[in-house]
């Protein structure tokens, strides 16, 4: 049975980040993306409580049906003088007593308790500290938002979530097809079956975008109840499968970071088991199957306090890096080209003491531009060129043995060896 990897996404939105959620709904029913093929857009499908419409009578619904946005005031403030921490944890200029306050103090935001007091005793630290009074007011104001914000409702931690969008995608290397019909199938049976009270508004079927995949809405308001607590719902339904697990007694507001990872991971194995189950009744040659990387997780999580120009795992950084990169392989093609004239010349008028030398600076620059680039395109370019060198090089008298082309390919099979 062939193991095929699935990208189960949710984004969740709450009311402070409500107006992200009209560009996430452009994205799917406008098709307001520059990876849409506009011309196979008419072969898309869109759905409003189960019933197929236009994408733009998704949209009026939606713009109908918006909630207020909330006051985050406690939140946005909290964020802002947690940055001046991290600052100050890794500045120069703090004393080593407190670069570990700051550090303590941040290891009690990112873990949901309450700071306590010692922790903006910053007086009692030995030494001279820069900005102390701004420093002081900011220990004692985050460690008063910590405590209201613990002891406040879900919607001061953003935890309030009002939409969730699902998306149900299998990425390109997996060489397996599911129709989007059955991929919203899998889906709808899941949220159906389990989280009843919190309906299914929309949906969409892409066609016109990569791989044929499954985006859908759904409202994080209990029609019961009437709370958002989709969260809880979450846990609640875990707790049913694994009434072993006593953390999950716990709510969702007042679980570590560690146990809502946790969380998430039960509720990502509970729904593949149920796709899993629907492959096989359908008759499908595939199954999913989780791939974990912690140690790649734990990079993420560490860098994550970093300046974003600063981390590893940043689209600015990789294309900044891959732009590079490109110059360089460019740079050493042009180069190539122009030590083959010029060793070409050298052959026509007869330098004998400069032949070899033009030779092995063509050779060099064909292949550091291979080995740089790690493409079969430009190993291609790299042949093709210097079988151009080769051609009047045989006429001027050159033997079979000292050929460019094949110099290339021997020099470059013993650098990647070297290399491995």
């Amino acid at each position: 049975m062939m193991k095929c990897t699935l990208l189960n996404k949710q984004i969740r939105f709450n009311k402070p980040k409500i107006n992200r959620f009209n560009k996430s709904l452009s994205h799917s029913f406008l098709r307001k993306n520059p990876n849409v093929i506009e011309s196979l857009s008419h072969n898309n499908s869109y759905f409003l409580f189960d019933k197929e419409v236009s994408g733009k009578s998704v949209i009026d619904h939606f713009n109908k049906n918006k909630p207020e946005r909330a006051n985050s005031k406690l939140s946005d403030r909290k964020a802002k003088i947690k940055q001046k921490l991290k600052k100050w944890a890794t500045s120069k200029k703090s004393l080593p007593d407190e670069q570990l306050l700051y550090s303590s103090a941040i290891e009690c935001l990112d873990t949901n308790n309450e700071i306590p007091l010692r922790l903006t005793e910053i007086a009692s630290i030995n030494g001279k500290i820069s900005r102390f009074n701004d420093k002081q007011r900011a220990l004692i104001e985050i460690k008063d938002l910590q405590n209201k914000i613990l002891n406040n409702s879900p919607s001061a931690k953003g935890l309030e979530i009002v939409y969730i969008e699902h998306l149900f995608k299998i990425p390109e290397l997996n060489k397996v097809e599911l129709s989007g019909e059955n991929q919203r199938e899998i889906c709808n049976q899941y949220y159906k079956k389990y989280y009843p009270e919190y309906p299914l508004i929309a949906g969409a079927i892409h066609r016109d975008e990569g791989r044929e995949h499954y985006h859908y809405w759904q409202d994080g308001k209990n029609n019961r109840s009437r709370l958002y607590d989709f969260p809880d719902a979450e846990r609640r339904a875990m707790l049913a499968v694994h009434p072993d697990k006593s953390w999950l007694h716990t709510p969702v507001v007042k679980m570590t970071d560690e146990q809502r990872t946790k969380l998430g991971e039960l509720k990502q194995i509970h729904f593949y088991k149920h796709a899993n189950v629907f492959l096989k009744n359908n008759g499908d040659q595939f199954r999913f199957h989780i791939k974990r990387n912690h140690k790649q997780r734990a990079i993420i999580k560490q860098q994550a306090s970093m300046p974003i120009a600063e981390r590893e795992y940043n689209l600015q950084n990789k294309l900044k890096s891959e732009n590079t990169k490109l110059k360089l392989v460019q740079i050493k093609l042009k180069a190539g080209l122009e030590c083959g004239e010029q060793y070409l010349l050298a052959l026509a008028q007869g330098l004998t003491d400069k032949i070899e030398a033009l030779r092995q600076k063509t050779l060099s620059a064909y292949i550091e531009a291979t080995l740089v680039s790690n493409s079969k395109k430009v190993a291609k370019r790299s042949i093709d060129e210097l079988e151009a060198i080769d051609q009047p090089a045989i006429m001027l008298g050159i033997e079979d043995k000292q050929q460019l082309v094949r110099q290339f390919k021997s020099a470059l099979r013993h650098e990647r060896k070297k290399r491995l």
